[in-house]
């Protein structure tokens, strides 16, 4: 299963925990937990642990790609010399 982007760090820092009562919390290791904050990552089963406990972490996902859309259009026009993408 692949990895999901997720803030770890902006939800210590919510829910006022350090990662020693979340290692607690959760019956992982201090270790499990710093790397995943350090990483930016958290597998399924880890959120729905955290999700058991404080509810809906959806605010804390981040999303895979954070190119705009306007980026993107931007990129996709045409060469006005050209008329090559």
């Amino acid at each position: 299963m692949n990895p999901i982007t997720f803030n770890l760090a902006k939800f210590l820092f919510d829910k006022r925990m350090t990662i020693k009562e979340l290692a607690t919390l959760t019956g992982m290791t201090r270790t499990a937990i710093w790397q995943m904050k350090e990483r930016g990552t958290i597998k399924m089963s880890f959120l729905r642990k955290l999700e058991s406990h404080f509810g809906d972490c959806s605010k804390y996902l981040q999303p895979e790609e954070q190119t705009t859309e306007s980026v993107r259009h931007q990129q996709l026009q045409p060469s006005l010399k050209t008329g090559q993408l």
